[in-house]
Formats: structure tokens, sequence, C-alpha cells
């Protein structure tokens, strides 16, 4: 519900997105907010944020749809997995959603 909360206020003028109903979304953790990383440190701090919540849902946001690929692609360089056979400890989903 937070992470929700937080996206909305990246749009502030676009009412479709305003009038999203989030009060039936559980209630999580206030969203971390970091600043000033360069491309290589953010990508080391997601790593980092995974191993410290393991098994958990963690929602990054991000500002294009590229910008998820390549997490993909360095969580696979440091043997994370997308694959269904993959252990749950080095599993990770990605999902893409696109505010129009």
């Amino acid at each position: 519900k937070e992470i929700f909360d937080l996206a909305k206020k990246f749009v502030p003028s676009d009412l479709r997105v305003q009038r999203m109903d989030i009060s039936q979304i559980r209630s999580g953790k206030t969203p971390e907010i970091e600043i000033g990383f360069n491309a290589t440190r953010q990508l080391e701090y997601i790593k980092q944020i995974i191993e410290r919540f393991p098994n958990s849902n963690i929602g990054i946001l991000v500002h294009f749809g590229n910008e998820v690929i390549k997490i993909k692609k360095y969580l696979e360089t440091e043997e994370y997995s997308c694959a269904e056979n993959a252990p749950n400890n080095r599993l990770f989903l990605t999902m893409y959603m696109k505010w129009i």
C-alpha cells in the first residue's frame, strides 16, 4: 500500500492514477528512499536489500522499463534467477507496470 501511495506522488497531475483506490491493499513498511547513487551503487544496494530481507516482497520503483531489464540482468550475474526451479533464496520475479 505504501509503495502505491508513494508512486502516486510521482504523477500528481494524472487523475486516473490519483483515483486509484488503494484502501483495500494491506499496509506495509514505509518505503526507503535513497538518492545520489551511481548506477553501479544502485544495483549493489538493491542486492543488499534482497539479501537483508530474504523471501520478502520488495518493490523497486524505477523511471523507465529498461531499468527493470538492467536490474534483472545484474541479479542474474549475481546468481539470482527468475526460473521456476530456482531455489527460494535465489528466486526473484520482475513486473513492469506502465502508467499511461
